[in-house]
């Protein structure tokens, strides 16, 4: 009987933590890297949410703060649950779930994206389509893509295969491989937000500050001073559209690495 109760015990620990399960389903790469990105991608799409609330904030009617807030705190939300699905990339269980969850969710972060880059940027008739009601109402489906992706999060048991301790190099390779990838995807996610653009404008607007009342501010900062801050701001900005240009590229390769990874 003592047994029992504990082996009883023991299942039942297992079963509320989600440890590592030895008849957990095969691992799928493609799939697993999608998942990966995915998770990377919300990561942009909470920075964008959180924009959108922040304009609404600062809006002069009480209904647009409220709605302001609301988006604010989804944000945050959003925020952990791309840290979460990133803990979880390496479970083999419901990857359909999980990916039709974040395509819903990213639905919001990608029309932002298109209609800033066609409206604001290249200024074609897509951007008049793209406009400010059809992103907020996007939120919509993102916010059910959401919803579904907390379910599956914690509401589903995850599938997690047992760690082995007789790991082969070419094993360990592998796996070192997919983290590889997923770091780069993960690098790469920080400069392909849109608010990065809006960082290099004020970086922009600050050299050009520096430069223009550069004889009054040497009253007040010696000149070694002034140097030094345009210098700091020119290799941020540069810096900064060197890491831009490089993300798609780290982007795909991330994928790449994580889509080949070979490992049980």
């Amino acid at each position: 009987m003592p047994t029992q109760s504990i082996a009883t015990t023991t299942a039942k620990q297992h079963s509320q933590t989600g440890t590592s399960d030895v008849s957990a389903p095969p691992r799928r790469a493609w799939l697993e890297a999608c998942v990966i990105a995915g998770g990377v991608g919300t990561i942009a799409s909470a920075a964008i949410v959180c924009l959108q609330g922040a304009v609404l904030v600062s809006g002069l009617t009480v209904v647009e703060q409220v709605f302001g807030w609301l988006l604010a705190a989804w944000s945050a939300s959003i925020l952990v649950q791309s840290v979460i699905t990133l803990r979880q990339s390496h479970r083999t269980d419901r990857y359909w779930q999980r990916i039709g969850a974040l395509g819903l969710l990213l639905v919001n972060g990608a029309l932002f994206i298109v209609g800033w880059l066609s409206g604001g940027v290249l200024h074609t008739p897509v951007g008049l389509v793209v406009n400010n009601t059809t992103v907020l109402m996007s939120n919509i489906p993102s916010f059910v893509g959401s919803l579904y992706l907390w379910y599956v999060l914690l509401g589903m048991q995850p599938a997690i295969p047992a760690k082995r301790n007789d790991v082969d190099d070419t094993t360990l390779n592998q796996m070192m491989k997919r983290k590889t990838g997923l770091w780069l995807m993960l690098a790469a996610a920080v400069p392909m937000m849109a608010l990065y653009g809006m960082l290099v404008s004020v970086l922009f607007g600050v050299t050009n500050f520096l430069d223009t009342h550069r004889h009054v501010l040497s009253t007040l900062v010696n000149e070694p001073t002034l140097l030094m801050m345009g210098m700091v701001a020119s290799i941020v900005i540069y810096g900064g559209i060197a890491w831009f240009v490089a993300s798609p590229v780290m982007a795909v390769a991330g994928f790449i690495f994580v889509a080949t990874s070979k490992y049980e």
